[in-house]
């Protein structure tokens, strides 16, 4: 599914990008899950992301440090509780180009018929996959989706939570919690994360469109940042496979 744009003369904001011809762009509501300190690397994004909200009239939650399945649901819930139509999460420990809410939300417009959008973003450890993934019919099995063969929307079944559009419908017809944290799936210490517990719940209970765009990335910040094309190249030729050349993946695996 390419995200191609519409011919024709483009309406544009005093300062902020040219919004899709056609239907108006949606009310949306933006949160930063905080669980630690946020670096400065980061605040830099943050902060251009906040500014170009305000020429949106978007609003921006700020409800202080949180374990992270706990920010979700909170934030969830001032979506439900507001008149915005689309709730976007910004992960703290990414450096989120100003404008990312604004491309996910030109996805949005031209497909309104997906439940979530996402970026592709890279694992922040090794082996520094590209997080959109697809379902085996294994118990808690998935496989790396690689072949990102073009620019634009590709399906999948699951992604990270690094930089995420959902829409209100999803958690209208899920009851809360939305985002735990799996036990069951436990591995000295680490257990499964909130956020492909969340994505398994939507595979179960959906059916729901969820799709990653190949060209909208906000890298993760460790001691370097992890993003890019090279880092996709590497992460391909090292990555394990099974007989099948689909990427093994350990369940339980630390994020």
């Amino acid at each position: 599914m390419a995200s191609k744009g519409r011919g024709g003369r483009r309406a544009q904001r005093a300062g902020g990008p040219a919004a899709p011809e056609g239907p108006a762009w949606p009310v949306v509501l933006i949160a930063i899950p905080t669980e630690r300190t946020v670096m400065v690397e980061a605040m830099d994004g943050i902060v251009g992301v906040v500014m170009r909200a305000a020429l949106h009239g978007w609003g921006v939650l700020s409800f202080g440090y949180k374990r992270t399945d706990v920010a979700r649901n909170t934030a969830a819930h001032h979506l439900l509780e507001s008149p915005a139509t689309y709730l976007a999460m910004l992960d703290s420990d990414h450096r989120h180009p100003a404008d990312v809410v604004e491309r996910l939300v030109a996805c949005a417009v031209r497909y309104p018929d997906l439940d979530v959008i996402s970026g592709l973003n890279y694992r922040r450890a090794a082996p520094f996959e590209p997080m959109a993934y697809r379902f085996t019919s294994e118990e808690h099995g998935m496989t790396v989706v690689d072949n990102y063969t073009e620019p634009g929307l590709l399906e999948v079944d699951a992604v990270a939570t690094c930089a995420l559009l959902i829409h209100r419908r999803v958690f209208e017809r899920l009851e809360p919690p939305w985002f735990t944290y799996p036990y069951d799936v436990y591995r000295r210490g680490a257990t499964g994360s909130e956020d492909i517990a969340f994505f398994r719940r939507l595979k179960r209970e959906g059916p729901f469109r969820v799709a990653a765009h190949t060209q909208i990335t906000s890298p993760h910040i460790t001691f370097a940042e992890i993003g890019g094309p090279e880092r996709y190249e590497t992460w391909k030729e090292t990555a394990p496979r099974d007989e099948s050349g689909n990427v093994v993946w350990h369940p339980g695996e630390a994020e």
